[in-house]
């Protein structure tokens, strides 16, 4: 929700120095920060963490959802029609679309390898996509960057075996050999 806040204000900003023909910016900037407070509201106490698949039934929270996309349509409808007035509302026009978008993907919850949820503070929510294996992220990183890679801790390998360390991250290790610790337990 801070980027819909920051959003609303730079609307605002653009409105007083930029557009002030065009009142519509305010209003859609007031819209965007009402509805986005509103959906804070609905989410529950400051410091909460919750599923965002099971939220996500709620009445409640779906009649808020519906009213925070509805902003962001209507911004993006109105800051069309204001691109190429300037540099700050054709940027908030971009913003606006690219939080319309994390929205519609994090709500899309029947993709599935992911956790779906929320927090909130005493001001804003955030919504989060994790993913429940960073394996094949992480071997796309590696084949982007060809070359030796060296993983060193005290705890990547358990009784000896790497497998557990090389599954969760994909890795296809070439050769792997554990060193003996320098560090002498039964002294310190």
């Amino acid at each position: 929700s801070r980027q819909i806040h920051d959003l609303a204000k730079d609307i605002e900003i653009a409105y007083r120095t930029e557009a002030k023909d065009m009142r519509q910016l305010q209003k859609v900037g007031d819209k965007l920060l009402q509805s986005a407070m509103d959906m804070r509201i609905v989410l529950g106490e400051p410091g909460f963490r919750g599923n965002w698949r099971e939220a996500m039934q709620s009445e409640s929270i779906k009649r808020e959802l519906v009213r925070l996309t509805d902003s962001l349509d209507l911004a993006i409808d109105v800051l069309k029609l204001a691109l190429g007035r300037s540099q700050l509302l054709d940027t908030a026009f971009e913003r606006a679309n690219l939080i319309k978008g994390r929205i519609d993907r994090v709500c899309d919850v029947d993709i599935t390898g992911y956790s779906y949820w929320y927090d909130t503070s005493p001001r804003h929510f955030t919504l989060h996509i994790t993913p429940l294996s960073v394996a094949d992220k992480f071997h796309e990183q590696i084949e982007i960057k060809q070359g030796a890679w060296i993983f060193t801790s005290a705890t990547l390998a358990v009784s000896g075996d790497f497998k557990h360390f090389t599954d969760r991250l994909g890795l296809k290790p070439k050769q792997q050999f554990s060193l003996p610790s320098p560090f002498d337990y039964e002294k310190q």
